[in-house]
């Protein structure tokens, strides 16, 4: 019993490799003592030497078969080493050797939802707050699941029960704010993405989703000076380049914004998404050839990157090749079926082309599915006045004008009145 409890003294120290001799002195003396085992697997996790600790949790467990505490420390390890098969055994030990263990139920679900049952982990955690209702960890991950399955309202819900029980639970804050985000609420995303990282000043996770929030509510300025603290801490993060690159090109300083992206093809040569953003920004900067090589290289390494193709093909469109632009259309709506504005840019390049039948039927593909892109009226009414349906066209480009009003968008609304004055 003196070696344990030294040996728990000095883990409690952080003296693991004494600890663990001392754990041995004990099952030396006490072979079927189980919680020395137990302890010298945590010891042996500390100090990374996870075959030992799987080894002591397994002689924990064959000193005494109801160990729950070992079945789920063994399962937790397991987890970590993405064992997940093994891991769900392991849990499901723990909870029949003790059926109303929380932990054991909340790492099950955790197990689950890696695997991408989310169903399946938002029960557990349910039952885990039955037996302690009290548990922030198990509203927490319930809520993740939630938020997983765009069951936004009910993650938010679970998020606040996590808030309630533990106030300056960082994670909580961080993931509400993401959530109310996606939900459009940049106020409440904003008011907790603050509190995340009031709490964790260093959290870069945080920092990068209060940039997203700044951006939404046009504060450009306020989300760069957010990502420049990111590479503070991490100098090296690549969504933050990213992101600060595609902030810098919707201001249209797209020579800052190609120069973060150049960044992101250092650290990462294959990021196909980061040639493909500066392949855009090329094409915003009127440099089509660039943009095209970008968007090839983007292809090379993901042969099915259809906004690659359609970025490619509007290049291919600005420089006058309507052909490559269709033929790139046409691929980037085989790899995406449901790729609304790749239909919209095939219809008005197969108009250009003088097919207004062809296009006719891609713009009402679109209309089909968004009833209020004025542009896509616009095209369609011309494309319908093409093949001699006046009535069709004055009702499209009526739409049109009415949804160019309501945008405020002056010169499309001209272009419609000029349209309908030729008619």
């Amino acid at each position: 019993a003196d070696f344990y409890a030294t040996g728990v003294e000095r883990y409690e120290e952080g003296n693991y490799f004494s600890a663990i001799d001392h754990f041995g002195y004990a099952v030396d003396l006490a072979p079927d003592y189980e919680q020395a085992y137990f302890y010298r697997a945590l010891a042996y996790e500390q100090v990374e030497d996870f075959d030992r600790a799987l080894s002591s949790y397994g002689d924990a467990i064959a000193a005494n078969p109801e160990y729950a505490r070992a079945y789920l420390g063994r399962g937790a390890l397991y987890y970590e080493l993405g064992e997940y098969f093994q891991a769900l055994d392991d849990f499901d030990a723990a909870i029949a050797a003790n059926p109303e263990y929380a932990q054991a139920y909340v790492y099950r679900g955790l197990t689950e939802a890696d695997l991408g049952n989310y169903e399946i982990a938002i029960a557990d955690y349910g039952i885990a707050i039955r037996f302690a209702p009290d548990f922030a960890q198990a509203y927490l991950h319930r809520g993740l699941a939630y938020k997983a399955l765009d069951s936004y309202q009910e993650a938010i819900t679970d998020f606040t029960s996590a808030i309630e029980r533990e106030e300056d639970f960082e994670e909580a804050y961080l993931n509400r704010g993401v959530t109310y985000y996606s939900l459009g609420n940049n106020r409440a995303a904003l008011d907790d993405l603050n509190t995340a990282v009031r709490l964790g000043p260093e959290n870069t996770e945080a920092l990068y989703n209060r940039s997203f929030v700044l951006a939404a509510l046009v504060r450009s300025n306020a989300a760069v000076a957010e990502l420049n603290a990111i590479f503070l801490l991490r100098p090296s993060h690549i969504d933050a380049f990213l992101s600060r690159g595609t902030i810098y090109a919707n201001a249209g300083e797209y020579e800052l914004a190609i120069s973060d992206y150049n960044k992101v093809i250092d650290l990462e040569p294959d990021s196909a998404e980061a040639y493909y953003l500066r392949g855009k920004a090329k094409v915003m900067a009127e440099d089509e050839l660039g943009a095209i090589a970008d968007y090839n290289d983007a292809i090379a390494i993901n042969p099915n990157y259809a906004q690659a193709y359609k970025g490619r093909g509007d290049a291919a469109a600005l420089m006058g090749d309507l052909q490559s632009a269709v033929f790139d259309y046409a691929t980037a709506i085989e790899i995406s079926p449901e790729y609304q504005a790749a239909y919209a840019a095939r219809g008005r390049a197969y108009y250009e082309l003088g097919n207004p039948s062809a296009a006719y039927a891609d713009f009402s593909r679109v209309i089909a599915t968004d009833g209020l892109n004025a542009d896509v009226y616009y095209y369609r009414g011309i494309a319908r006045a093409s093949l001699g349906d006046m009535v069709g066209a004055r009702a499209d480009l009526t739409r049109a004008g009415e949804l160019y009003l309501d945008e405020g968008e002056a010169d499309g609304y001209r272009f419609v009145v000029a349209a309908l004055s030729r008619m």
